[in-house]
């Protein structure tokens, strides 16, 4: 599944005023270049009526190819970014039928390998719309969302990386 099949399109500089449309749902977006905590992401889903939490943690990996992989080097169009949230949220609580509270952290900067760089949680009142929305969520914040990342390099070279593929050295 992914969110291109629900027509969300960061492009567009969506703005999703949620309260005003009586969803009763919740995005939440942190961008830092501090350590990611999953406690307190899991904390931000709390609610007494969803009772489904699902959490997705996405860590740099080396590629193995070549020179050493020391991390990724992310970079986030934030505005861009919480539009693309707003809107992905409000299509996925009307394709699942049920309230969600979705919280994307995700790292800037320099980020070791094997340390946390984006964190997912999605919070429903039952589990199977609560995996399912963070599954498409990851896969959404992977192809359409303005993230962008770059391989860094033992020899110093960097590389920008798209879904899929590499880039040239920058």
């Amino acid at each position: 599944m992914g969110l291109d099949r629900l027509g969300v399109d960061a492009s567009k500089g969506l703005d999703v005023s949620l309260e005003s449309e009586g969803l009763g749902i919740s995005p939440d977006l942190v961008c830092t270049d501090s350590d990611l905590d999953i406690v307190s992401i899991l904390e931000m889903t709390s609610s007494e009526v969803l009772g489904g939490v699902s959490i997705f943690v996405g860590r740099p990996r080396s590629n193995g190819a070549g020179s050493q992989t020391l991390g990724l080097f992310y970079d986030v169009y934030e505005e861009g970014l919480r539009a693309w949230l707003s809107a992905a949220v409000t299509k996925l609580t009307a394709l699942y039928g049920a309230p969600l509270k979705c919280i994307v952290a995700q790292r800037t900067g320099m980020v070791p390998l094997g340390e946390p760089a984006v964190i997912v949680a999605t919070a429903a009142p039952r589990r199977a719309e609560a995996i399912r929305s963070c599954a498409d969520l990851v896969e959404g914040l992977k192809y359409q969302s303005p993230i962008f990342k770059a391989e860094c390099l033992e020899n110093g070279d960097r590389i920008w990386v798209v879904a899929g593929g590499q880039l040239n050295d920058a």
